[in-house]
């Protein structure tokens, strides 16, 4: 997965996705720092 890490780079971004139908937006937060995981 590529990292924006410049202003300039993540508003072209931005004015990109905008003009998109549809995201497909990978929301997913993990936690690895746990033993555990949260799946069922």
């Amino acid at each position: 997965m590529p990292y924006l890490t410049q202003a300039s780079d993540i508003l072209a971004a931005i004015a990109t996705f905008t003009t998109a139908n549809i995201l497909w937006l990978d929301t997913e937060v993990a936690d690895y720092a746990s033993k555990t995981p949260a799946y069922p």
